[in-house]
């Protein structure tokens, strides 16, 4: 019944996390950006993460620059310069997001398949 109760929690904060980020994603106007710096350094587990710093313009043409928050190895690809896709919300246009619409929602979707398994597992058991 535990495993049943954890699974259930999982699956439910996986799609309270999935809806809200839907609801940016609704919104939200798209643009290209210009990556003006990279911000670098080693993780706890001595691997060279990186990311992007980009300015873009809003509808109105007025200039923002978003520091990506998310670190990880596959910004080590990326060079000052190169354009990258970045979503915004038009009401506040400083708050962004870079990256592919897939990867906005990696962790729902990872959060929400780990729920689904451990449902599974947690039925399978109520029922032996």
């Amino acid at each position: 019944m535990d495993v049943l109760l954890v699974g259930l929690f999982i699956f439910v904060i996986s799609l309270a996390m999935g809806f809200s980020g839907l609801r940016f994603m609704l919104t939200a106007k798209s643009t290209t950006g210009e990556i003006i710096r990279i911000n670098s350094r080693t993780d706890d587990n001595k691997i060279y993460v990186s990311a992007p710093v980009v300015r873009y313009e809003d509808g109105n043409g007025t200039s923002y620059v978003h520091e990506s928050s998310l670190y990880n190895s596959s910004s080590n690809r990326l060079k000052v310069g190169d354009q990258i896709p970045i979503y915004y919300r038009p009401a506040e246009p400083h708050f962004a997001y870079t990256g592919t619409k897939l990867s906005f929602f990696s962790i729902e979707i990872t959060t929400l398949v780990l729920g689904i398994i451990v449902l599974l597992f947690g039925t399978y058991d109520m029922m032996r």
